[in-house]
């Protein structure tokens, strides 16, 4: 449970995500949008807090499952990518980092 991931900014200043599908879904689902990875950080917290039982957000290429027992992500197009499962923690530690990665480039 959990994969490395590395978040960083690419020569052009692009925010960027090399390490498995949790970070091809940050790349390509939440992207730059700093709004939506916000709302995902407040529906990860309504799951843990038990305000939800459960959530789903289907993106650009990915299928995010939020539930008590963690998270899953889906490839929607890729059939030989296996999900990646992850603690609601993780997954919250992962997007607090891609926001902040991203409060890094609307900073400069």
């Amino acid at each position: 449970m959990g994969e490395e991931i590395e978040l960083y900014l690419d020569a052009g200043g692009l925010p960027r995500a090399r390490g498995g599908l949790t970070a091809r879904f940050l790349e390509a689902d939440l992207q730059a949008d700093r709004a939506l990875a916000a709302e995902l950080l407040q529906r990860l917290d309504a799951v843990a807090d038990g305000a939800r039982d459960s959530d789903e957000l289907i993106g650009n290429a990915h299928r995010l499952v939020l539930g008590p027992q963690g998270a899953r992500i889906e490839a929607l197009f890729d059939r030989a990518a296996g999900p990646a499962a992850l603690s609601l923690a993780e997954l919250r530690r992962l997007v607090s980092a891609w926001l902040a990665l991203l409060d890094r480039v609307a900073d400069d």
